[in-house]
């Protein structure tokens, strides 16, 4: 097994993606820090979802055929003519049809869920990079307005050192 199938074995904690989505402003580097990872086991969820949904269209695929060809089997026994139509309404009538599409309909929207998870991963990340730029910002702003007050300051200094002369 390579380790990237081993990774998308490991079991994905629906809970822990969406507490790790709260970003804490004082604490970018951590949110930082975390960002890459978490963003990793979404698609890992994401991708699990994905072949979820698939191994059930699978097996509602499997499940129709098989029903079907008993359907057929059982008409041509008896002679009795029947249309694709009639089979198909047939099959829609069958529980285990009936379950199998169930869950693929839960399974498809787990896999949106998965999809629309991975997005906000992804707006986390970039909400982080917007922290930190403001948080930049306003460190460089804050060391300007020192350099003016240090200004300001040499400039009182002076005046009162050197004193202008009056003419």
């Amino acid at each position: 097994m390579t380790p990237t199938q081993k990774f998308l074995k490991e079991k994905s904690d629906f809970r822990e993606l969406l507490r790790g989505l709260d970003v804490d402003e004082t604490d970018v580097v951590t949110a930082a820090k975390t960002q890459a990872g978490l963003y990793l086991k979404t698609a890992r969820y994401r991708v699990q979802k994905m072949r979820a949904r698939v191994k059930a269209e699978s097996r509602l695929d499997g499940l129709r055929s098989e029903k079907a060809l008993i359907i057929r089997r059982r008409n041509q026994e008896k002679k009795i003519k029947m249309t694709e139509s009639n089979v198909k309404e047939l099959l829609l009538k069958n529980p285990q049809i009936q379950a199998a599409m169930a869950e693929l309909e839960q399974t498809i929207e787990e896999e949106e869920l998965g999809k629309r998870l991975l997005d906000a991963y992804d707006h986390r990340g970039k909400a982080i990079r917007v922290v930190a730029d403001l948080i930049g910002y306003e460190t460089t702003v804050e060391r300007k307005m020192g350099d003016y007050q240090a200004l300001a300051d040499l400039k009182a200094k002076l005046k009162t050192k050197y004193p202008a002369e009056e003419p």
